[in-house]
Formats: structure tokens, sequence, C-alpha cells
């Protein structure tokens, strides 16, 4: 057929199957983890002490003061139950803003002795970002697909990612990162202004999630 490569069909059918195994790879040892209410990975299912020191109370916090505000219709970017009774900023604080409001419906669906859920599902879903934009970044560079699979899978299970999944979730999610160098990569190749706005949209989000990842960026 006119247009056809040899091998298409072949590297599309293997596709299919890498995209399963990479979301085992990806799902299967973090849901084990948060099951067994280790405190591990996420917040424990009861109230476990933690060795040494941990943030992972006060970023849970976060994502409880969000949903709080939100229903009571008040800003979540500052609050007066840090330093009562003055007002505080929340906006220097380094929480991962993207994760927090995206988990903000199941927030306020959940009864506030359920909170971890919330807070471990928020962890659940930066981790599957981060591999769909390890993906995406291998794509934008021609990589075969089955390499950007595995691409995706040895990201999300860099030591130094997991490591900060104990307690600075914010810095463990890099997708935000990685979308922005997909999509400037894509940007430099076509020029396109679709591909400048994803670069610039994902280039805000990335500072919005962690101050740290800024100058990465650059």
């Amino acid at each position: 057929m006119p247009g056809h490569r040899p091998g298409t069909e072949q590297s599309a059918l293997a596709v299919k199957p890498g995209i399963a195994i990479l979301l085992l790879v990806v799902v299967a040892p973090f849901l084990i983890t948060l099951v067994s209410g280790s405190g591990f990975i996420g917040l424990a299912d009861e109230d476990l002490p933690l060795p040494g020191d941990s943030d992972v109370y006060f970023t849970s916090w976060h994502y409880w003061w969000v949903g709080y505000a939100v229903e009571s219709g008040l800003s979540p970017f500052s609050t007066e139950m840090r330093f009562y009774p003055e007002t505080t900023s929340l906006m220097a604080d380094n929480i991962g803003w993207p994760d927090v409001l995206a988990m903000t419906p199941l927030t306020l669906l959940l009864p506030s002795r359920s909170l971890h859920i919330s807070y471990n599902a928020g962890l659940l879903f930066g981790t599957v970002m981060t591999a769909v934009a390890a993906w995406l970044l291998g794509r934008s560079w021609k990589l075969h697909p089955l390499a950007c699979i595995a691409l995706a899978g040895v990201i999300v299970w860099l030591p130094a990612r997991v490591a900060h999944l104990v307690q600075h979730y914010q810095i463990a999610n890099i997708s935000y990162l990685l979308f922005f160098l997909a999509f400037l990569k894509m940007f430099l190749d076509s020029g396109t202004g679709r591909t400048a706005v994803l670069s610039g949209t994902a280039a805000l989000l990335c500072g919005l999630e962690s101050a740290y990842h800024i100058p990465l960026m650059g």
C-alpha cells in the first residue's frame, strides 16, 4: 500500500500489551504498598508513628484544607489556621497545587476520617501522570513505542523519585516537567501555536507543582 511502512502493524500490536504491562508495573506495586497501610508510601489508614522527620501529615493537611475551603466558600490559597488570627498565604508553601485541586472533588466526597484516601489517590494520580508524560517525552523524540513504554517504567520507579513519595509528593510528581519538555520538543520540531500553548501550560503547572522544578525547565 502507498505510504505503508513495513512492521507498522507489528509495532501497533506490540504497543497494546506493552501499555498493559506498563500500567501493571506502575500501579500494582504502588497499590500493594498503599493497601498494606504501612505508611511507607502515602498516609497510613491508622495513626501510626513514622520514624524520623516526616512531612506526610502536614502535606495531607493541604488536601483537607483545600477541600474545606472550597466547601466553605473560602480562598484555598490563604488561611488563618496556621498563625491565628493572622492570615497566612499558602502560595509560598511547597504545595502541589495541581494534585491537590485535582483531588478536591474526592476530598469533598470523603468523611474527614478517610482523608488518607484522597491523599494517597493524589500520589497515585501523580505517578500515573508521570508515566504518561515520560511516554510522551519518548514519543516526542520519535523513539519506538515499546522503548517509550520502557522509558516510562524506568522514570516512574527511579529511586530518587520514589524516595520523595515518602514525604515530598510535590517533588515526586515530575509529570508536568516531563510534559513541558515533550511539548517543547514538539514545538521546536513543528513551530505550531498549539504546541507552544501546551508547553506554556505545562510550564505553569510545573511551577505550581513545586518551585524545585522551575530551574530544571531552564
